[in-house]
């Protein structure tokens, strides 16, 4: 392990992850340190993946500072406008941070859909926290989130959402073609296809923009994992890398470590936490060890979002044109 040269941060008052170490394996290819790649021209980096950090924003450990990972060497640039989508027609939409500003955008094509949107963000906003508290709550803690909703004024319109499919929840709201297919477009940034059932969050994902905008890491979306690192090291943890996690050892119905796949082994005191796929994660401890209900709902989420399929990535987008949304009235099937 190399010193690091960030101290420990001098505001924190409470510091109880300075009691336990942490050891961070990383698979090979992998690196907490990595620069992004030149793709395209010399000196020029190019961000592959998770270019704007949005949905993480809402996270505690961002939205609360309780790493204070600026002090690590992470800054957020917000930019305005958050995104432009133009069409085929010459026509196009912009996001800007401003709502009015962006409420205008909708209301040259359609004033109708401009009240929508600002109803859509309204509603919202009113259930953002049940989310959130869901979203970034550990398995088994806290109430569930059709309990949560359940509590709510308009707990059941909303759990009616959740069941529907992005591409529902955008029909019935809006009716222009322009205002669908912008949501579509952003909606479809969580990578999963807007006509799948129960996907109906993602109609909302404008509205989650439209209240933190688009972040974007500056040098890059490997500056979150790199100032993670740092953070790590200056609080006496370790980082590995080139070690292929390939089974976890399970003792007494709980995960005590895991095994790597040049021999060696980690045993963990308090936690073992992982963010292996879960198609992965289900084959590497024994399948009585998650139980029958967790494994046959692995096993249907894959079949039902394509994950052993050949990968949809953008491609698909072109099913949502304007022409196919005024033909057929939804999105064309994906092949």
């Amino acid at each position: 392990m190399r010193p690091s040269p960030f101290p420990p941060s001098p505001r924190r008052h409470k510091q109880p992850r300075q009691t336990a170490s942490t050891l961070s394996l990383l698979a090979p290819g992998t690196t907490a340190w990595s620069q992004p790649p030149e793709l395209t021209l010399r000196g020029f980096k190019d961000d592959t993946c998770s270019t704007a950090h949005t949905g993480i924003q809402a996270n505690p450990l961002l939205r609360n500072d309780e790493l204070i990972l600026r002090d690590y060497g992470l800054e957020y640039i917000d930019p305005d406008p958050i995104m432009h989508i133009p069409f085929p027609d010459g026509s196009y939409l912009t996001q800007w941070r401003d709502l009015d500003r962006t409420c205008a955008e909708f209301a040259r094509y359609s004033k109708k859909d401009a009240e929508t949107y600002r109803r859509m963000l309204a509603d919202f906003e009113s259930v953002k926290p049940i989310f959130d508290a869901t979203t970034f709550a550990p398995v088994g803690f806290g109430k569930p989130l059709n309990e949560l909703l359940a509590a709510h004024p308009q707990g059941k319109q909303w759990q009616r959402r959740l069941g529907m499919s992005v591409w529902e929840v955008v029909r019935d709201a809006f009716e222009d073609d322009r205002s669908r297919a912008f949501l579509l477009a952003v909606g479809h940034l969580g990578a999963v296809p807007p006509d799948f059932p129960a996907t109906g969050r993602g109609a909302y994902t404008l509205a989650g923009q439209q209240r933190g905008g688009r972040p974007i890491p500056k040098g890059g979306s490997g500056e979150l994992t790199k100032a993670l690192g740092r953070f790590i090291e200056a609080h006496s943890g370790v980082i590995i890398t080139n070690k292929w996690v390939k089974q976890l050892i399970v003792e007494g119905g709980k995960c005590a470590g895991v095994e790597c796949s040049d021999g060696s082994a980690y045993r963990a005191d308090k936690a073992v936490l992982s963010t292996i796929h879960i198609k992965h994660l289900v084959d590497m401890a024994p399948r009585e060890s998650w139980g029958h209900d967790f494994v046959d709902g692995v096993s249907r989420l894959l079949q039902r979002c394509g994950c052993d399929a050949r990968p949809r990535g953008n491609a698909h987008l072109e099913s949502y044109g304007l022409a196919t949304l005024r033909a057929e009235g939804r999105p064309a099937a994906l092949g």
